[in-house]
């Protein structure tokens, strides 16, 4: 079954994977296993957000919560940790 994400999603990661030399499908699966393609989700601590789940005390460090839930910026932002 192909994958098949929102158009904003899709093109954070192809831009972000380029930029960073990394395997979209590894940024993919990554956003599947943290947040199922949700990109408003907060954690269950409360303290991880959106699609790569990122901590206000790790990768999203200086940054506020809605910056962490923006799919351009949390990608951005977590795809520079990998």
């Amino acid at each position: 079954m192909p994958l098949v994400v929102h158009p904003n999603i899709y093109d954070a990661v192809w831009i972000e994977g380029v930029h960073n030399s990394i395997n979209h499908y590894l940024i993919f699966a990554l956003i599947k296993f943290e947040s199922g393609f949700r990109p408003r989700v907060v954690g269950d601590n409360g303290t991880s957000f959106g699609l790569m789940q990122l901590n206000l005390g790790g990768a999203g460090a200086g940054h506020t919560y809605e910056e962490l839930l923006d799919i351009d910026s949390n990608v951005r932002l977590g795809v520079a940790t990998l």
